[in-house]
């Protein structure tokens, strides 16, 4: 992003008018590594509850095979 300067004091307004708007989570599929545990876990379960679609990726197969059993049975849409 740029800055405003003295010569045009509105860039940064016309900048960040300008930015495209994301589509709403319940329109996303988002890829999550590190789902079975953590930051990556806490992302999966947060992501599903807003509706995204999600597919996850970790080490851990029980694990995953776990956090899929439990967000599929929210009514969440995912594969691993």
């Amino acid at each position: 992003m740029t800055l405003a300067t003295e010569t045009n004091p509105t860039h940064e307004r016309e900048t960040l008018q300008a930015r495209p708007r994301h589509k709403p989570l319940r329109d996303q599929t988002i890829v999550i590594t590190g789902a079975s545990s953590g930051i990556g876990k806490a992302t999966a379960e947060r992501a599903a509850r807003m509706g995204a679609n999600l597919v996850l990726a970790a080490r851990d197969e029980g694990l995953l095979r776990e956090l899929h059993g439990s967000l599929e049975a929210q009514g969440a849409a995912c594969v691993y």
